[in-house]
This record gives C-alpha cells, structure tokens and sequence, in this order.
C-alpha cells in the first residue's frame, strides 16, 4: 500500500470496503467510556477515603503527618492506582474492540488495520520513538519542575517497577487502539484528516494531563507524540507503525526507571 498520504475529499476518499464505525457510534463510545471511567473514579476516591479514614484512626504517626501537611501523603493507595488504571486501560480497550470489531463482525487485523507494512518502515518507527524520547527527556530535564510522577514513586522497589514496566508496556497497544484505531479513523472521514489529528491529540494531550501536573512542559510534548502517531496512522494506513513507535518512546521510559531503581543514574 502506498506511504502517500490520501488526498483530501472526505468522506469518501477514506471510505473502505470494510464497515467502519460511523459518528453515532463514536458518539456512543466516547460517552460509555466517560461513563465508565467518571463512575470508576468516584468509587475509587470513596474508597480511598474510607480506607484513610482508617488510616488516621489506627496509625497516630501518620494522622500527625496528616494533620500537619495533608499534601505530603499520597490520598490514593498505590495499589488502587494501579488498580484504577488497568480498569481505565480495559475500558478503554473494550469499547473500541466492540465498535470497531464486535459491532460489524470484523476481526481486530482489519478492523484496527493491525496488517504489517514493510521493514524499512519499522525501521524508522523504531528509531523515531528512540528520537522523541532522548529530546522529550531533554526538554524535561531542562525545563520540567523536577517533580517526582507517579510512575517515579511506583518504580521506586523491584515490584513496583515490574508493574511500572507492564503498563508503560500494555499502554502503547491500548492507547493506539482507542485514539487511533478507533476514534481518528471515524473522525477523519467527517473532518478531515488535520482537524482530526489535533482533535485526538488534545484529547490525547488531556488524558494524561492528571500525570504531569507539576511539568506543564509534558502535555505540549504529549500532544507532539499524539499527533506524530496519528499521522503514522494516517501516512501508512496501518496501525501497526504508532504501536511501534509508542513502545520504543515507553521502552526507553522503563529502561531509564530501571536505571534510577539500581541506581545508575539520579531521579
């Protein structure tokens, strides 16, 4: 298939012979997954009240702590994030295999457009995530706050960072599946493919907003890293390009919280 980008003259220039999600359907989806993470999130604060209100009862050290600087202890539990953002990532997931797949009984190759392009383009995803990581961590080191994330604080014993490790892992698949090989592909047949790429980059740009609160540098980079996925997508046709330059730009992620967890480098 050709690495041309397709003229513009949606809706049909992008219409296929594969039924494809229409904006009903991404309209749905999008509101069962704000649903569902909204409800998600809202049952997770409840819980984690309760489980600090326990806390406070039975642990006087930390209640002084508390009482003194309530920012310096973390509201949720570890293990709840985490358990918050495997719900959030399954989600996710599910919506998008349902109304790209499930829905017009299509398989996730064609229907994610998961088929391989060649190797040269592999070659140059792989180098163009390893690119984006080593100038991200530059602008960071140069111009973040220097706050530790909460990836930092998980990574920081052998388990926390194999957890660390999983997820930086599962998200690239996930992430892309959601903005790329579910919403851009419905987007770009109703706006065209430049309104559609920034549209799921500022979302995507939002999402993990939460994560980089003290580094207001990181969410202009993550809307970057969003639009050069979706541009793959939207180049090459085939998701499978995103997927790989998302995990080489994580890859690198994990390998430099390994590094702080043995000690090789500062945090």
């Amino acid at each position: 298939m050709s690495s041309e980008p397709k003229e513009a003259g949606y809706p049909d220039s992008y219409k296929t012979e594969i039924p494809q999600p229409s904006g009903r359907d991404l309209l749905k989806g999008l509101a069962i997954m704000v649903a569902a993470q909204v409800g998600l999130l809202l049952c997770a604060r409840w819980i984690a009240g309760h489980l600090l209100a326990l806390r406070l009862t039975r642990d006087r050290e930390f209640m002084l702590r508390w009482a003194l600087q309530p920012e310096s202890t973390d509201y949720f539990s570890i293990p709840l994030v985490v358990l918050v953002a495997a719900l959030t990532s399954a989600n996710m997931l599910l919506v998008s295999w349902y109304f790209v797949c499930r829905k017009y009984r299509v398989d996730a190759v064609k229907g994610f457009a998961l088929h391989r392009p060649n190797r040269r383009v592999l070659i140059w995803s792989v180098l163009l995530g390893l690119t984006m990581s080593a100038v991200g961590g530059q602008l960071l080191y140069t111009y973040g706050a220097g706050e530790s994330t909460f990836l930092d604080k998980l990574a920081s014993t052998p388990i926390g960072f194999v957890l660390a490790t999983i997820g930086l892992v599962l998200a690239a698949p996930i992430e892309e599946a959601c903005f790329r090989g579910f919403i851009f592909p419905v987007l770009r047949t109703r706006i065209g493919p430049v309104r559609a790429i920034l549209f799921v980059s500022i979302v995507f740009a939002l999402l993990h907003a939460s994560g980089h609160s003290q580094d207001l540098i990181a969410v202009p980079m993550v809307f970057v890293a969003g639009a050069v996925f979706a541009y793959q997508r939207h180049v090459h046709e085939s998701l499978v390009p995103p997927i790989v330059t998302h995990l080489s730009l994580n890859a690198t992620a994990a390998a430099y919280l390994f590094a702080v967890l043995v000690g090789w480098v500062e945090p």
